[in-house]
């Protein structure tokens, strides 16, 4: 069963198409002394539940909604909620860091 991380922050990367400006996602978990905070790249966020070892949400309206890789009309695979129609909205609303450089 994956492992469920809530994504609290993205860090972008403005320069690249909508569906390829999120280049890291971010949260934390709760710990014993403090939270444990993780980063995860976009890719290895895609290969992870597509693996089945984390699952990622974002919160909407107050719930936990799932991240799923989805894939657009060219064959790039790309992260999103459900709801989201062809862009990954839910994601890009989320408090943001900026890249200087694409990736």
């Amino acid at each position: 069963m994956p492992v469920p991380l809530i994504v609290r922050e993205v860090t972008l990367s403005p320069q690249n198409p909508p569906h390829r400006q999120v280049v890291l996602l971010h949260g934390q978990l709760p710990g014993r002394e403090a939270p444990v905070i993780w980063s995860h790249s976009y890719e290895q966020a895609m290969d992870y539940i597509e693996g089945r070892l984390f699952s990622y949400f974002v919160q909407v309206d107050g719930r936990a909604v799932p991240l799923v890789v989805a894939e657009n009309a060219d064959g790039e695979k790309f992260l999103k909620t459900r709801a989201d129609g062809d862009q990954p909205d839910a994601l890009l609303a989320l408090p943001a860091l900026t890249s200087k450089t694409a990736d």
